[in-house]
């Protein structure tokens, strides 16, 4: 049996050791030394997409997440703020896929500890996770009018702490309601380090044309200004 390294990003100094978990930048040290490394190394998080893709495509043994969910799935704009990758179908309304995180780039990564993954970060995940497999499942990027998301109610449940090792996701998708009027969703998330289930959570979502959504946002905004800028 192969030996197993866990390769990290510079900022769970804390959680590495050095020997069976180094940071990236003690491990780009030793490759340097001896670019014959026979351990299988074991992506965990807090490395760039590309830095990712560079060990898997340097010609060691790495095992890694497959490439990051697409921009449009996840409604980004900078392919480094994705946490996810790419959703993989497991049967009807459900999905798997991997979290990623980039220590260089996501402002939620900046915690008081560099041991364990702030849940604050899981919840972006779960979020993404949840508008990637809806838009994959209904199909809703080749619809001529664009839609987008309102988040009505969130139930969140740690059983751990959360550290940056591999982990996988775990999403499915319910229908709550849908018609003319309101297409309302839930997603039940698990989060999975190893064989333990760390985080699980329940998020509630309608799905609303964009157009719709702006009105709304221009609305609330100019009613909001109204009330806390009137003089008596």
């Amino acid at each position: 049996m192969s030996k197993k390294m866990i390769l990290v990003g510079d900022q769970f100094k804390e959680f590495a050791n050095e020997e069976s978990v180094l940071t990236l930048t003690h491990f780009r040290s030793a490759y340097q030394q001896d670019k014959n490394i026979n351990s299988r190394i074991v992506v965990g998080q807090g490395l760039s997409h590309d830095e990712v893709n560079h060990w898997r495509n340097s010609g060691l043994n790495v095992e890694a997440p497959s490439n990051p969910a697409s921009l449009k799935v996840t409604h980004k704009h900078h392919l480094d703020h994705v946490m996810i990758s790419e959703p993989k179908k497991g049967g009807a309304f459900n999905y798997q896929m991997d979290l990623m995180l980039n220590d260089e780039t996501d402002r939620l990564l900046d915690h008081i500890t560099s041991l364990h993954v702030s849940g604050m970060v899981l919840i972006e995940a779960a979020r993404q996770a949840s508008i990637a497999c809806t838009e994959i499942e209904y199909d809703f990027l080749n619809r001529e009018k664009p839609s987008g998301y309102t988040w009505t109610n969130m139930n969140v449940r740690f059983s751990q702490f959360i550290f940056p090792v591999p982990t996988r996701i775990e999403l499915e998708i319910v229908e709550r309601e849908n018609n003319e009027k309101r297409f309302t969703l839930s997603s039940k998330v698990n989060f999975i380090q190893g064989d333990n289930a760390v985080c699980d959570m329940e998020m509630m979502f309608d799905v609303l044309p964009l157009k719709l959504i702006n009105q709304i946002e221009r609305r609330s905004s100019a009613k909001i200004i109204r009330n806390l800028t009137l003089t008596d």
